[in-house]
C-alpha cells in the first residue's frame, strides 16, 4: 500500500468509530457464563442444605437431651441457624428471575446483574448469617459441656480457626464473581448505546 492509498483510507474513514453490537452474542455468551454460575451455586447450596439438616436433626435431638444449661443453648441455637442458613440460600435462588422470551435483552442481563450481585452479597455478608450463629453454637456446647479446661482451650482456638478460615475463603469467593459483574456491566452499557 502506498501513502497516497492511506491517506485515501484516512480521509474515507468515518469521523467517529462506529461499533456494532451483536446483542444474541452477547446474550448468548453472558447466558453461558451465567449457566456456569449457577451450576456452581447450585452445588453449593445442595450442600450446605443437607448440612443444615444434618445440623438440625443431630443438634435438635442434643438439644432436646441435654442436661447441661450452656449445652442446651448451644445446640437449640445451632437448629436455629441452621433453618437461617436454608431460609437465606433459598431466598436468594428463589428471588432469581428467571429468563422471559418477553424481556429484552437488557432486562434479561439486569435481571442476570440482580442475581449474581445478590449470590456475591451472600458470600461477602456470610460472616453475619453463618459464620456467627453457628461459631457461637459450637462454642457454647463446648463450655457447656464435659471435657477438660486443657480440652477446651485447644477446641475453641481450633474453631475460631476454622471459622477465620471459612470467612476468608467466601470472601476470595465473592472476589470471583467481579468479573463477570464487569462484564455484564459493559454489556448493559453497550445496549445504551
Amino acid at each position: 500500500m502506498h501513502d497516497k492509498d492511506l491517506k485515501n483510507l484516512w480521509k474515507d474513514a468515518p469521523e467517529k468509530g462506529v461499533v456494532e453490537f451483536n446483542h444474541q452474542q452477547i446474550l448468548k455468551d453472558m447466558n453461558v457464563q451465567i449457566e456456569k454460575i449457577e451450576k456452581s451455586i447450585k452445588q453449593r447450596n445442595v450442600l450446605e442444605i443437607i448440612a443444615a439438616l444434618f445440623i438440625i436433626v443431630f443438634f435438635g435431638r442434643s438439644c432436646l437431651q441435654s442436661d447441661f444449661g450452656l449445652q442446651q443453648v448451644g445446640a437449640g441455637l445451632a437448629v436455629i441457624a441452621a433453618v437461617f442458613i436454608i431460609y437465606k440460600l433459598l431466598q436468594v435462588q428463589l428471588s432469581k428471575k428467571s429468563a422471559d422470551v418477553s424481556m429484552s435483552i437488557k432486562e434479561q442481563l439486569l435481571a442476570s446483574k440482580a442475581y449474581v450481585k445478590q449470590e456475591q452479597d451472600l458470600l461477602k455478608n456470610i460472616l453475619y448469617w453463618y459464620i456467627l450463629p453457628l461459631t457461637t453454637a459450637i462454642l457454647l456446647m463446648a463450655l457447656g459441656g464435659g471435657g477438660s479446661f486443657l480440652f477446651k482451650m485447644i477446641y475453641i482456638p481450633l474453631v475460631l480457626g476454622l471459622a477465620l478460615f471459612v470467612y476468608w475463603l467466601n470472601q476470595k469467593a465473592a472476589r470471583k464473581f467481579d468479573p463477570y459483574l464487569t462484564q455484564l456491566d459493559e454489556a448493559i452499557a453497550g445496549m445504551e448505546e
